[in-house]
C-alpha cells in the first residue's frame, strides 16, 4: 500500500505532514476537503438616546421600540446636560429629544450636538406645531408632534437602520 506524501513514512519517528501541521486554513483546506467554520457575522446594533423629562414618554417609547431586531442600546436622559454627556461617552444613531427638555435650550443644543457626533439622526419631539420650523433650522433631522402615529416615528427607525446596515449615498462618519 502506497500512502499519499503528506502522511510521511509511518515508522519514522519524527512524522511530517498533517499530524504536526498547525492548524490553519490553508493546513486544512490544502489537505482535506472541509473547510474552516466562520464565524457568524453579527449586524450592527442600532443605538437609540431617549431625552425626555417625563418618565411615561420614555417608558411609552421604550415600550414601543421592545422587541425591535436590530435595537442595541436604548439610553434614557431628562436633561440637556445628560444629553451631552451620553452623546460624548457613546455616540448614538438616533437622539429622540424633546424641545422642552430641562437645561440649555434645545436650539443651541443641537449644533453641538452634531459637532461631537456628526452620524447622530436628530429627532425633536414637542407638543407645539410652531417648533417644528425652528427644530429643523437648529439641525434637527426630522420633528414629530404629540398627534403624530406612533408609526411614524418607527418607520423613521426602520429607515435609519436600512441606512446603518446597507449606507447608499454617503459612508456614514465615525466618532
Amino acid at each position: 500500500m502506497v500512502l499519499p506524501d503528506f502522511w510521511g513514512d509511518p515508522f519514522d519517528s519524527g512524522v511530517q505532514g498533517v499530524l504536526n501541521t498547525p492548524c490553519t486554513p490553508e493546513s486544512v483546506n490544502s489537505h482535506s476537503n472541509h473547510t474552516m467554520p466562520r464565524r457568524k457575522k453579527t449586524k450592527p446594533r442600532f443605538n437609540v438616546i431617549l431625552a425626555d423629562r417625563e418618565p411615561q414618554v420614555r417608558s411609552a417609547l421604550r415600550f414601543l421600540f421592545a422587541g425591535r431586531k436590530g435595537l442595541g442600546t436604548v439610553s434614557e436622559v431628562t436633561d440637556t446636560n445628560q444629553v451631552i454627556a451620553c452623546i460624548a461617552g457613546k455616540c448614538a444613531d438616533l437622539l429622540l429629544i424633546d424641545w422642552d427638555l430641562p437645561g440649555q435650550a434645545i436650539d443651541t443644543l443641537l449644533p453641538i450636538i452634531k459637532m461631537i457626533c456628526p452620524r447622530v439622526f436628530i429627532v425633536v419631539l414637542s407638543a407645539q406645531e410652531e417648533d417644528c420650523q425652528k427644530a429643523l433650522l437648529a439641525g434637527a433631522d426630522a420633528y414629530l408632534g404629540e398627534y403624530d402615529p406612533p408609526n411614524l416615528l418607527l418607520a423613521i427607525i426602520d429607515e435609519l437602520m436600512d441606512a446603518k446596515l446597507f449606507p447608499v449615498q454617503e459612508e456614514r462618519i465615525p466618532c
